[in-house]
């Protein structure tokens, strides 16, 4: 598995024989028992994170579904090994949210707990919002589990376990994911969505500064060119400083660095932010700059949200999953290092017209009434509909 996610990024997204493999083995071993509570949605996560997407989803459907009660399984997390879970609970908590871990043990014993629990709580729908890998939670979410089983597909441009079946409902969050899934399953679209915190200020500056945002993993390597050789093209530009919010290890930034030469220190690591937009609203950048050579999904939409001109690096040999516009041609794309003054200079002199630009992208594909609406007609009606 893990040589075809290698093999594959950007270009496989299905492994329709592991899949098979998994819905035979979670066959309902005897009838449900309880009614379904209409009240009660379960969400099945490998683990959640302080920043990242597919954490931040599972929040956006709460904040979208009041009313409910939300329970969050945890296939591989435990407080033990992960010292930050514990105030991830009392943030989900603050939510309305339970969160419970699957007890540290062998996978089998994970499956039978995590199909032992879903059975006596008897939801009426199951998010599986799980890593790609996550064998556990494609086992243990058994066929029939509840009347309606919904697969959220965020690994978008890595093979992923459950994204060939169809007794799941399967939910694409990015245009070029579903473009292509929609060729295979009967798979449907719910665009990323972020809270408005409302826009940034435009300041004068005489040397534009920027902010990049998003895991390690996806500045790693190049496409063309590499986030290093970027940046420091960035640098030459007129650039003063490029912020990078989130944790990069130490060997990766020394790296990075020793590309981008003698203006190296212009870039500055900060770390992780509870919330990317209000530390856009805080720092009120001249642009913000999508990762590369993997373009980001969630950063893009709050950089939206906040009405900031984008710079989205676009060589033409992308992978076209691994860098969708998610801004709807709002953002200055750059497919060359040699394009970067230009789209610099464009970013400085029309800062307020592109953050309209961006800002009305937001509120039509994005804002948080537009994800609910779109949630709730996937959903069906009364949700949950069935689906097979």
């Amino acid at each position: 598995m893990h040589e075809l996610m290698i093999a594959g990024r950007g270009q496989v997204l299905f492994v329709p024989s592991l899949d098979e493999l998994c819905r035979k083995a979670s066959l309902p071993q005897q009838p449900a028992g309880r009614v379904a509570d209409p009240g009660l949605v379960v969400y099945v996560a490998t683990q959640i994170d302080i920043i990242g997407g597919h954490t931040k989803l599972i929040e956006d459907i709460v904040a979208a579904l009041p009313g409910k009660r939300h329970l969050l399984v945890l296939t591989a997390m435990q407080p033990s090994t992960h010292p930050f879970l514990t105030a991830l609970i009392k943030r989900f908590a603050s939510l309305g949210v339970e969160v419970r871990p699957l007890k540290p043990s062998s996978p089998i014993d994970k499956v039978f707990e995590l199909s032992s629990l879903i059975s006596s709580v008897a939801p009426r729908t199951v998010f599986l919002a799980a890593h790609q890998f996550d064998v556990v939670a494609s086992i243990g979410v058994k066929i029939g589990a509840a009347p309606q089983v919904v697969f959220l597909h965020h690994a978008d441009y890595e093979p992923s376990l459950g994204a060939s079946r169809t007794d799941y409902l399967h939910i694409d969050l990015i245009p070029a994911c579903h473009q292509f899934c929609k060729s295979y399953v009967p798979a449907l679209l719910l665009p990323l969505t972020t809270q408005d915190l409302g826009l940034a200020e435009v300041k004068t500056r005489q040397r534009p500064i920027g902010v990049t945002c998003g895991s390690a993993s996806k500045y790693l390597g190049f496409v063309e060119f590499s986030y290093g050789q970027l940046a420091a093209a960035l640098f030459h530009a007129g650039v003063e400083n490029l912020v990078h919010i989130g944790e990069v290890p130490s060997k990766q930034k020394g790296e990075i660095r020793r590309e981008i030469g003698p203006n190296a220190g212009r870039l500055e690591f900060i770390g992780n932010v509870p919330s990317l937009a209000a530390e856009l609203i805080k720092i009120a950048p001249d642009f913000y700059l999508s990762s590369h050579p993997i373009g980001g999904g969630k950063a893009i939409i709050e950089a939206l949200s906040v009405g900031l001109p984008i710079l989205f690096p676009c060589p033409a040999s992308t992978p076209t999953l691994m860098n969708s516009d998610l801004s709807f041609g709002a953002g200055l794309q750059i497919e060359r290092l040699d394009e970067v003054p230009a789209a610099l200079m464009r970013a400085k002199r029309e800062r307020q017209n592109l953050g309209r630009i961006g800002r009305a992208v937001y509120e039509q594909r994005y804002s948080a009434a537009a994800f609910r609406d779109k949630l709730l007609t996937i959903l069906g009606g009364d949700w949950p509909v069935g689906f097979s």
